[in-house]
């Protein structure tokens, strides 16, 4: 009888491993279901897409955004839908095989316009620039507060720091393939996680993302940090930093300082840094440009600073920076390099309380304003076509 007893057991054995197999090739059939969906063929790479601007606060009549094109200065103006809204958006950096941007931000439902208007919904949107066709509204709790930050290539997914200070990320191209019998569902923001050490005691606030395109960055990922420093237990005003992600862009393996802290030129009391951006020039010298506020000064100030890579480490590092406008107040706009980082397009404050845009020259042994002005109700065009 032991014999067959332990034949007996080797069979159940079997059959279970088996049964766990097929378990194992359900599963894995489930997962392949929800893999990402190649981007559509014919988009093309675009490395000076439009930067978008919300119609409220920078222009208090109206909430329609505008699309400033950082090469020429023109302006155009997009009417949206009845009870659409659109703040924190950004533009792709790509074309689609219609020669069209796509934008994805932060997205509201309004129940009517004007006084009694109440909120029905908040979320995310994604759709094309110019003719504004409307991709997805996502309701969501998770939701930028600065524009959304583009990963490499021409797939519609973005990075954007939500309110509760932390990264998330969407991919708009996850979805189930057609024949797969996988229920269609719209794609979900996911946290980006730390491996290792989180700056300060663990506690960070992140905002203005952006992933400058430039190959002597390293694919690093520039942020506004502010964290938890003991003793104090206070959060420090905001600082630009970098942060490494792994492959999958979605684990922040590691993180360190861009700006120097000696680099406030206004005295003891530190700035807070907000809105980076980076690029280089025909030498391949990579300079950025950043916004500082402190409590004692009206609204934000211009600044740049040369960025040096160590040889030995790879780790960049800004030098002593240069403040650009003392005499002048920015509006809550990333500065924008033209294509060659000879010039940088900023947003001013008026007395008139129209918005001006001004160009500040970078060349050598050159760095004021000069003439590039444009009275934004003035330059306005209407899109062809009203966001639906």
């Amino acid at each position: 009888m032991t014999p067959v007893w332990n034949f007996v057991k080797w069979l159940a054995l079997v059959i279970r491993l088996v049964t766990f197999a097929g378990l194992l090739t359900t599963v894995a059939a489930i997962a392949l279901a929800w893999t990402v969906t190649p981007p559509p063929a014919g988009r093309v790479s675009c490395p000076a897409p439009p930067a978008v601007i919300s119609g409220y606060p920078v222009f208090p009549r109206d909430c329609d955004p505008r699309f400033l094109d950082p090469e020429t200065g023109s302006w155009t103006r997009m009417t949206l839908a009845s009870g659409d809204r659109v703040a924190a958006a950004s533009c792709s950096p790509w074309r689609d095989e219609k020669g069209r941007f796509q934008v994805i931000g932060r997205w509201t439902s309004w129940s009517k316009s004007g006084q009694g208007a109440e909120m029905t919904d908040v979320g995310l949107i994604r759709f094309t620039y110019p003719d504004g066709e409307v991709l997805d509204r996502i309701p969501t709790e998770v939701v930028p507060i600065t524009p959304p930050c583009w990963y490499p290539g021409t797939t519609a997914r973005v990075v954007f720091a939500a309110g509760d200070g932390q990264l998330y990320e969407i991919n708009f191209e996850e979805r189930a393939p057609r024949g797969s019998g996988a229920e269609p569902t719209q794609p979900r923001p996911r946290a980006l996680k730390w491996r290792g050490n989180v700056p300060g005691d663990g506690k960070v606030f992140l905002t203005d993302v952006a992933l400058p395109a430039e190959p002597l960055f390293g694919g690093r990922v520039l942020v506004s940090l502010s964290m938890v420093k003991p003793p104090a237990k206070l959060f420090t005003p905001m600082q630009i930093w970098w942060l490494q992600l792994d492959a999958s862009g979605m684990v922040i393996e590691e993180a360190g300082r861009l700006t120097a802290p000696e680099s406030d030129v206004w005295g003891a009391r530190p700035a807070s840094e907000h809105r980076p951006a980076l690029a280089s020039n025909r030498e391949g010298a990579l300079t950025l440009a950043y916004m500082i506020s402190r409590p004692d000064l009206r609204g934000r100030r211009l600044r740049i600073a040369p960025i040096k890579i160590d040889s030995a480490t790879g780790i960049p590092a800004a030098r002593a920076a240069i403040d650009l406008t003392a005499d002048k107040t920015c509006l809550a706009l990333t500065p924008l390099f033209s294509r060659d980082a000879t010039w940088l397009a900023c947003l001013f404050e008026q007395d008139s309380g129209t918005p001006e845009v001004e160009r500040v020259s970078l060349r050598r042994n050159e760095a004021s304003l000069v003439g590039w002005s444009f009275l934004l109700p003035c330059s306005l065009e209407t899109a062809p076509r009203a966001l639906r």
